[in-house]
């Protein structure tokens, strides 16, 4: 119990240390979205609520690319309607998965639809 009391002291103290940083104004912004983002998941990793498939961001890629003055973060964030946060990494990401890759989550997400009518049809009988 005095272990678990004590790390979340610790816990709290970060939070306190990083608030003060972002009070201070003399931060970077890069460094400044660190620590608000840091604050806002606390401490829990990145995972997103809303997944986009591949090909949406790979829309999102090419939108900016070919008109980055249209299509800012703010703009493809309200069209696909994911945070700003997560239109940053998916531009940031050089990710492209391999044609085995691609083969595979095809097929593993064909089976889940089947699996899912399946449980449908179930439930309707």
């Amino acid at each position: 119990m005095a272990e678990a009391k004590r790390k979340s002291l610790q816990a709290k103290d970060a939070r306190d240390i990083l608030v003060e940083k972002l009070k201070d104004g003399s931060l970077e912004p890069w460094q400044r979205r660190k620590i608000e983002l840091r604050l806002k998941l606390k401490g829990e990793g990145w995972s997103p609520e809303k997944k986009l498939a591949t090909s949406s961001m790979e829309k999102i890629r090419l939108l900016n690319a070919e008109f980055p003055e249209v299509w800012t973060m703010q703009r493809l964030s309200k069209q696909f309607k994911v945070s700003q946060e997560a239109i940053r990494r998916i531009l940031k990401s050089k990710f492209q998965p391999s044609e085995t890759q691609t083969l595979e989550r095809e097929t593993k997400r064909k089976a889940q639809i089947k699996e899912y009518k399946n449980s449908q049809l179930k439930r309707m009988q």
